[in-house]
């Protein structure tokens, strides 16, 4: 067997496949040939096998038909993302600086999130980023 690398194993031989995330995203769980969520997984190659990583969610904001304008200038957003997870709503003028401007749960798999007008501004950068649970005392 040929690694990536261009490693050559011999047959049975036990390798590590680890599994990266991109920024705010985690690892889950192996499918297909694998199973469990030990990471890296210890694959040993017997046979020819497919195997899935398997990761978070990434949230996402669209907006809707009509450009998502509202009657007194704002816009209507739609986010969809993983049902049960809290997420913060963030505007920025500059893709700089960002403040929160909602943080909702999610609890359908899409929400509609109403943003107020700002006057004055050229444009404006929205995005959800999922909240970070906080510790109770």
């Amino acid at each position: 067997m040929e690694t990536a690398a261009g490693e050559v194993l011999p047959p049975g031989f036990p390798f590590q496949v680890p599994a990266g995330a991109e920024p705010g995203q985690a690892f889950t769980s192996w499918s297909g040939d694998a199973t469990g969520a030990d990471n890296p997984l210890v694959v040993t190659m017997d046979k020819s096998k497919t195997i899935t990583a398997n990761f978070t969610n990434r949230p996402r904001l669209d907006i809707p038909d009509c450009f998502g304008l509202l009657g007194g200038g704002g816009f209507r957003l739609l986010l969809e993302g993983e049902i049960g997870t809290g997420y913060s709503i963030e505007k920025s003028f500059d893709l700089r600086e960002w403040t929160v401007v909602a943080t909702i749960t999610n609890a359908l798999g899409v929400l509609q999130v109403d943003t107020p007008t700002v006057s004055g501004a050229n444009q404006q950068f929205y995005r959800a980023v999922p909240a970070t649970p906080t510790n109770s005392p």
